[in-house]
């Protein structure tokens, strides 16, 4: 099976986190969403200065890795933020 892989990277800090496997895009954006909606996590707390990227791809049967020669930006977590009311 061919994993897409993934890394969330600090624009402000200027690196990529670890990088994490997972079977598609669709996936990866429902797992970054819940990290952004987590109130305790950076991606919450500053989502200016974060996004997920695609940044390989993973043959677990041939044990290859391969993929874009730049990492390709898939969403902002700024697209995840909640606006709090103020009441």
């Amino acid at each position: 099976m061919i994993y897409s892989l993934y890394a969330i990277k600090d624009k402000k800090a200027g690196f990529y986190a670890d990088i994490f496997q997972l079977p598609n895009n669709a996936i990866a954006l429902r797992k970054f969403s819940e990290v952004c909606a987590d109130e305790k996590s950076d991606l919450h707390k500053y989502p200016e200065d974060f996004a997920l990227y695609l940044v390989g791809k993973y043959d677990n049967e041939k044990g290859t890795i391969g993929g874009p020669e730049e990492p390709l930006e898939i969403d902002q977590a700024k697209n995840y933020a909640k606006i709090k009311s103020s009441d």
